[in-house]
């Protein structure tokens, strides 16, 4: 487990999601359910879980959201990635991650590690 001294930011989230997608980062927050945009969302929200500490409402208000189960539903589907034989979308989801882990690594987010 890795004690941060300060969180990664949503939008540093979003920029490394967008990035592995190859998208805008403003993409994201557009209202729209086509998957080329839907799959990132769900990804950056899935990320923003497990990142910082902000609560699934206000992942929410974030995206433009009214409701916390949109983020639940988020975090179930790109959790049940790893579970199911969608390779692309798995190698998105790890260079996604990876992206992610590279700018908590380089900003010094990262104090102590405890196993």
């Amino acid at each position: 487990m890795y004690k941060m001294s300060r969180r990664i930011s949503t939008d540093e989230i979003m920029e490394c999601v967008a990035e592995a997608f190859g998208i805008n980062k403003s993409n994201l927050k557009l209202n729209t359910r086509e998957v080329w945009i839907c799959r990132p969302r769900q990804m950056s929200m899935y990320f923003m879980r497990h990142y910082t500490n902000l609560t699934c409402k206000d992942i929410a208000k974030i995206f433009g959201f009214k409701n916390h189960t949109t983020v639940l539903h988020a975090d179930e589907r790109i959790g049940n990635i790893k579970q199911k034989d969608n390779a692309d979308l798995f190698k998105l989801f790890w260079k996604a991650d990876n992206n992610i882990e590279s700018v908590i690594y380089r900003n010094g987010y990262i104090d102590t590690y405890t196993p």
